[in-house]
């Protein structure tokens, strides 16, 4: 048949055999093809482990992905296969994972539980390899010429939900900060204590250094330095160079600048020398002989009471910028809050006063499409008012048995002192009784006003913040005080959506 085939077809029978395919209905060859168990497609192994990769699914979820393309005849790799080719790509990679005693802070005080701990053995063997494959893919870059001929490495942590990750990053990438180009090398699952890094870190600390002294030979054979730069919060920056924080008096992890000096606007702070590595460490050994390492007295030398973990220098800090513009950007928005929560106040009092006179009407009120937001406080008012009436009338009483109690007291009295003093004593009974009455119709008010005062937010002018954010498709995180995340603060400064 195939020689038939390559004669009429001038000896191109494949050509021959589609238009003879072409002649039959799709569904005939459809068919057909499921009696050859041809129609069936096969993904090539490897390929799920990658999709697996990109869109960040787990085992399981590959697994519900595996049995729902099966029914459509799509076969892919199984989870032993993917399993094995993870394996081969980290063959060179040796990878640990063990339970370590990690420091747990619980309501009262601090508890030691063994949790895992997966990790890197070899930080510079899982670089060099990365740097191998980006070689091999053909995605180094130098950034045309911004990065002299080194390769720069960004190495940070962050903990985020119930681990702490610590990652690096090669600059010499197109898109650096992709989670693409994120490699994880320390993961464990508790707090990002100062004990809990130096417990599962602390095996870095030769590697880092050697790194810093080591060169990368790429395969035309010529070589690069290798210059690490170390990124984070500013909480997690001050736990690597053992300051104390934020709050001490010496606050900043490049300079000795104080909390006064900061608030000092004279240009002569920036004549404050700069941080070193060798002044962390002068200043922490000062701090353990001279002050007997007690943190009340940190401030005499500069905040430095632990020693640096890994030695990275300070000029190779990256300033978190992104999270210094989302405190400031958070601190505006709330002045701004603030601002027109005290605005809805001051017109809700202004409201009260105006329905005092009489210069409008309850019905007016209300019937006011944003006036209408202080519904709840002007039906609070009439029952405030009834409160109020009430109090009214018991202070006229209170009144009366006040001047008919100072007649008694000033009065020659009854000839009957026992029943003059029996008089006296109820008199002052009915007054007390009355006073507290009073006070407390008083405080019964004040309190029906103020739950049915305006709320942050829900005022005419602070109830139009939230639609705004909604239409910028911006929401405010539940966690870090309402903060946002940069890329809503970028979508609300350009005012683009």
């Amino acid at each position: 048949m195939q020689d038939v085939r390559a004669e009429v077809s001038g000896g191109d029978s494949a050509a021959l055999m589609k238009e003879e395919l072409r002649i039959h209905p799709r569904d005939e060859l459809q068919r057909m093809l499921q009696e050859l168990k041809l129609d069936r497609v096969r993904i090539p192994t490897g390929h799920l482990l990658a999709a697996k990769g990109d869109i960040g699914m787990n085992w399981s979820q590959c697994a519900k992905l595996r049995r729902w393309l099966k029914g459509y005849n799509v076969s892919m790799e199984s989870e032993k296969s993917s399993r094995a080719v993870a394996a081969e790509l980290l063959s060179n990679i040796s990878i640990k994972a063990e339970n370590l005693p990690f420091s747990v802070k619980g309501k009262t005080d601090s508890t030691v539980q063994l949790l895992p701990c997966a990790y890197v053995e070899s930080l510079k063997d899982a670089i060099f390899d990365n740097l191998q494959r980006k070689e091999k893919a053909n995605t180094l870059t130098w950034h045309d010429g911004n990065i002299p001929e080194e390769i720069w490495v960004k190495i940070g942590g962050d903990h985020g939900g119930p681990s702490f990750k610590m990652a690096f990053q090669i600059l010499n990438k197109e898109h650096p900060n992709s989670k693409f180009n994120t490699t994880v090398f320390c993961i464990f699952n508790a707090k990002d204590s100062r004990e809990n890094l130096n417990l599962a870190t602390s095996r870095y600390s030769a590697d880092i250094q050697d790194i810093q002294q080591s060169k990368w030979k790429c395969k035309e054979g010529k070589e690069h330095s290798i210059r690490l730069f170390v990124s984070g919060d500013y909480a997690y920056l001050c736990l690597w160079y053992g300051l104390s924080g934020a709050c001490g008096t010496s606050p900043c992890l490049w300079c000795y600048v104080t909390q006064e000096e900061i608030k000092d606007k004279d240009s002569c702070r920036l004549q404050i020398p700069a941080r070193t590595l060798e002044s962390l460490a002068r200043d922490h050994q000062r701090f353990l002989v001279e002050g007997g390492g007690k943190l009340k007295v940190a401030k005499l030398y500069h905040n430095a009471i632990k020693p640096v973990m890994f030695d990275v220098p300070i000029d190779q800090v990256i300033v978190p910028g992104l999270h210094i513009s989302l405190g400031i950007y958070l601190k505006l928005f709330k002045l701004m809050e603030n601002e027109l929560h005290d605005i809805d106040y001051k017109l809700q009092s202004y409201l009260a006063a105006v329905l005092e006179e009489g210069d409008i009407t309850k019905e007016e009120l209300l019937n006011d499409e944003h006036l209408g937001k202080f519904k709840a406080y002007v039906a609070a008012i009439d029952e405030a008012r009834e409160l109020d009436v009430k109090a009214d009338a018991l202070e006229e009483e209170l009144e009366e048995e006040e001047n008919k109690l100072a007649w008694l007291a000033y009065s020659d009295g009854d000839d009957d002192d026992e029943r003059a003093e029996a008089v006296f004593q109820a008199g002052c009974s009915t007054v007390q009784h009355l006073y507290q009455e009073k006070e407390k119709l008083r405080d019964s008010a004040v309190k029906v006003r103020e739950k049915a005062s305006v709320k942050k937010g829900e005022g005419p002018l602070g109830s139009q913040i939230d639609p705004i954010l909604q239409e910028y498709r911006v929401c405010r995180q539940p966690f870090h005080g309402e903060s946002f995340i940069g890329n809503h603060v970028n979508t609300m400064l350009s005012g683009k959506y």
